[in-house]
């Protein structure tokens, strides 16, 4: 997939929401190790139960935390999308 950005075609993979979604030490941590553990798989190969103990943290919290870094990822997608920065030109 190709995406462009201000007129200018880059790739899919060159596109970094998670630069612009200004994620804080800690949450950048919180979704290595989500990913890092699977927990974005599918099926999931860990729980929020597992996660929260390899983060040392309650499972409200990281669930808590999860949400805010895929709201802030989304949110900077759609903004970008909505103002016409992105756009999708084809599939490879």
């Amino acid at each position: 997939m190709n995406l462009i950005m201000s007129r200018m075609e880059i790739k899919a993979d060159d596109y970094d929401p998670v630069s612009v979604a200004a994620l804080n030490s800690q949450e950048l941590e919180i979704l290595n190790t989500a990913y890092e553990l699977g927990y974005f798989d599918f099926p999931r190969e860990t729980d929020l139960k597992e996660l929260s103990r390899r983060l040392n943290m309650s499972k409200s919290t990281v669930s808590y935390h999860l949400r805010n870094i895929e709201r802030k990822i989304l949110s900077n997608i759609l903004k970008d999308y909505n103002r016409g920065l992105v756009s999708k030109v084809s599939e490879e």
